[in-house]
């Protein structure tokens, strides 16, 4: 299996002649940048952006660090074959675009996803030359030796070269892997309609437990513990400087994974179960996923409800996602304005189709939820009803939806 804790500069090397590297170079490094320092300024265009006019990134940061200089910076970063001719083009180029005075406050860094055999001799000669503040040289030596200073990074890049296995996640993957099951795919945007409130107070949440540096559970809760994995997936992965610091423990082995890297800030548990045994260390939040049942309102830890967005706001977040208004009106009646159920309801994968919960005996008493949709088991003539029309006792019937109830993602909800 090969080894997440130490991504070679050979591997990346390798990875910068994909097409792919190009795009994803500057993600790479503003992650990087974000797990060392907090910049004041932080603009690392990538994907499409990439090609844009201007400078590869730019970069203002406080204080002085083995990865980034204090004070302003541009950046210009490569996956060329032949980094010494790709760096003195741009020195060239930026040096003449560049007026003198903002040069002396500003440092120049040259960024090759390639080894760089020059790089030394090549960062002494323009250093002599004195036309900018500093100059700085990376290649993919130097990213190998970053990489490891940042592992929820490392990880995701791993997973950008297809290097899995270690019983965790990124949480990029995580979201992508949930939302594209259903077709349309549910997006960033209609999945945090009317949710703003619940994305607000985890990010508090979050910015407290930091501040107070010690260890600390937070529980999510939604219609289903994937669900609530995926809200915290989709708030994390729009903010850099924590997408950096977190990621998904998909089993209880993978605690020997955060155990092996105190820079990890946020660990997420993929299921309830994996969270009975989870690393604890100041600094660290572990974020405990459920679904709204009776038995996950026994905890005494901090707790954030992921609440169903109101039928405007759902039926709209599905007009965006490319139906037109009748569907939207009709789905989201149908789904009862649970992305949980959404994606069940159009997933491409029977396997996500059909629940757990369908396949079990107790299901049966659903007929009869259907058929009336709720009751009142504080009135005798309820429960009298509810028995004729099942045709056993009422008793029998509760005790079913009382099951069905506990499940994650169930079918039915009662506050008991």
């Amino acid at each position: 299996m090969p080894n997440l804790y130490h991504l070679t500069s050979k591997q990346i090397a390798a990875w910068a002649t994909t097409k792919a590297a190009q795009n994803y170079l500057p993600k790479l490094i503003r992650l990087l940048i974000h797990a060392v320092t907090k910049p004041s300024k932080c603009d690392f265009p990538a994907g499409d952006s990439t090609s844009s006019p201007g400078w590869d990134g730019e970069l203002y940061c406080e204080e002085d660090t083995a990865w980034t200089p204090s004070g302003q910076s541009y950046w210009e970063l490569s996956c060329e074959a032949k980094p010494t001719n790709k760096a003195n083009r741009d020195c060239l180029k930026r040096t003449e675009q560049t007026p003198e005075k903002t040069r002396q406050q500003s440092t120049l860094v040259s960024v090759t996803a390639r080894k760089w055999t020059q790089k030394n001799k090549w960062l002494k000669h323009k250093l002599e030359l004195g036309e900018w503040r500093a100059i700085r040289a990376f290649d993919a030596g130097d990213l190998e030796q970053w990489l490891e200073q940042c592992p929820a990074v490392a990880l995701q890049f791993a997973e950008e070269l297809e290097i899995t296995g270690w019983e965790v996640e990124s949480i990029s993957k995580y979201w992508q892997s949930w939302s594209v099951q259903a077709s349309p795919k549910i997006t960033v945007d209609a999945f945090h309609a009317s949710r703003e409130a619940s994305q607000e107070q985890l990010l508090k949440q979050l910015k407290n437990n930091f501040s107070s540096n010690q260890a600390s559970l937070l529980n999510i809760k939604a219609d289903s513990t994937e669900e609530a994995i995926a809200f915290v997936c989709s708030v994390l992965h729009g903010h850099d400087d924590l997408a950096a610091v977190s990621l998904v423990v998909t089993d209880p082995a993978g605690w020997r994974f955060v155990d092996k890297h105190p820079s990890l800030k946020i660990a997420i548990a993929a299921r309830p179960e994996i969270a009975k045994t989870p690393s604890k260390r100041n600094g660290l939040t572990v974020i405990i996923p459920s679904g709204y049942s009776p038995s996950s309102n026994q905890t005494q830890n901090i707790e954030i409800n992921v609440e169903r967005p109101d039928i405007y706001q759902f039926e709209k977040a599905l007009i965006s996602l490319g139906f037109n208004e009748g569907e939207a009106h009709r789905i989201a009646l149908n789904t009862g304005r649970s992305w949980s159920v959404y994606r069940r309801r159009f997933a491409e994968n029977a396997a996500i189709r059909c629940p757990a919960w369908l396949n079990t005996p107790q299901a049966n008493a659903l007929a009869t939820v259907c058929l009336l949709g709720s009751w009142l088991d504080s009135q005798a003539a309820d429960k009298d009803f509810v028995s004729s029309l099942a045709d056993r006792a009422y008793q029998e019937v509760e005790k079913d939806l009382r099951y069905l109830a506990q499940l994650d993602d169930a079918p039915v909800l009662k506050n008991w």
